[in-house]
């Protein structure tokens, strides 16, 4: 068992690993929130999230992750947690797909946006400081394949405690009573032998898997004099812009998904391509594009998470959300060497986004 003592500005965590597929080293790192909910934050390095990545090395692990799936029936369904794992979620829906192409791959995801669609489920994720989670009823046909559909895939980047992936089994189990198995997806499961049969338990007949590339547990002892507050205008709320309902918020065949191929930047220097809250998906494999022509391509997104500066939290952007222009949304690590390049999936979320006011780019709508 390998062993590790992390210290960061907000305690010490005690890490013990019984798994490790890849390197911690290479899959994350530590930092602080400013949430009194809850101090510690495991910060994936392969998500395109708060830090950058090479597309290839986010398809690597999606690639991992996917090939741990077994998949014996004809369709499978792929659930992102949003909005940290959706592009890790759907690059591993795309990744199954690809993997296995006689199976129908149908991704969906949880969504803090109002869409004009009826609501499936509503679940809450108690820790975090946006709580609120929205699944939305998929139309037909997706819907009536989502009926036949006896296993579910969920994905999110690490499992704690588990306790927002049980809600949202047992919220599936609910809504399609035909479903028999659900795997948990992540880059990090900390679960402990017996919390994995207590959900078990509390999922009663469902066949319940759990896949990861790192798996222990840990502890965290929190500094007493650490309490955080949350910033002011924190976008905690469902946000009520206008927002596109085929990026994945109402489901989709994972081969069919459409954006507008944008041309090569027409500078030949490095670029990062920044998605935006929970458009990360399309972005994502656009950069993917773009690196499998040569260029020199990271990937990163912008977030809701209020996060500390320091460890390893190097850069941090405070911006006004597109989404409610009056509070607050975050970018971190934005390297200063690099052209920018931001995609949003509307030019009303172009125009509200403060980002580039702070740090000046080229905006992009892939629609």
């Amino acid at each position: 068992m390998k062993k590790l003592t992390v210290n960061i500005i907000a305690g010490c965590l005690q890490v013990n690993l019984t798994q490790e597929t890849m390197p911690l080293e290479t899959l994350l790192t530590f930092a602080s929130r400013e949430n009194p909910k809850r101090g510690y934050l495991f910060v994936s390095k392969v998500l395109g999230k708060h830090i950058p990545c090479p597309p290839s090395r986010m398809r690597a692990v999606q690639n991992a992750l996917a090939k741990q799936v077994t998949l014996n029936d004809p369709q499978v369904l792929v659930v992102g947690m949003a909005e940290t794992a959706i592009a890790l979620a759907g690059g591993v829906a795309h990744s199954l797909s690809q993997q296995n192409p006689d199976v129908d791959v149908i991704y969906t995801q949880t969504t803090r946006h109002t869409l004009t669609q009826p609501i499936a489920f509503t679940i809450d994720e108690n820790h975090s400081h946006a709580p609120d989670h929205i699944v939305y009823q998929m139309p037909a046909p997706l819907n009536d394949i989502a009926k036949q559909t006896r296993h579910v895939v969920i994905v999110d980047d690490e499992i704690s405690t588990g306790r927002t992936l049980q809600v949202l089994s047992k919220k599936f189990q609910e809504h399609y009573p035909q479903i028999e198995k659900i795997t948990w997806v992540s880059i990090a499961n900390w679960l402990t032998d017996a919390q994995q049969q207590s959900h078990r338990a509390m999922l009663a007949g469902l066949e319940i898997e759990f896949i990861s590339l790192l798996a222990g547990h840990f502890s965290f002892q929190q500094h007493s004099e650490f309490n955080p507050k949350l910033p002011d205008n924190i976008d905690g709320g469902i946000a009520k812009t206008q927002a596109r309902k085929d990026t994945g918020r109402m489901g989709l065949r994972i081969n069919e998904l459409s954006y507008r191929m944008m041309p090569p930047p027409e500078k030949s220097e490095p670029v990062v391509i920044v998605g935006h809250g929970e458009f990360v998906l399309q972005p994502y494999l656009w950069a993917e594009a773009l690196e499998k022509q040569g260029m020199d391509v990271l990937f990163q997104s912008t977030t809701r998470s209020p996060i500390m500066s320091g460890d390893a939290i190097e850069r941090k952007i405070e911006f006004s959300n597109s989404n409610t222009p009056s509070t607050t949304q975050f970018c971190y690590n934005l390297p200063n060497d690099r052209q920018i390049i931001y995609s949003y999936e509307t030019a009303e979320h172009a125009a509200l986004c403060g980002l580039r006011k702070k740090h000046p780019g080229q905006a992009v709508i892939l629609c």
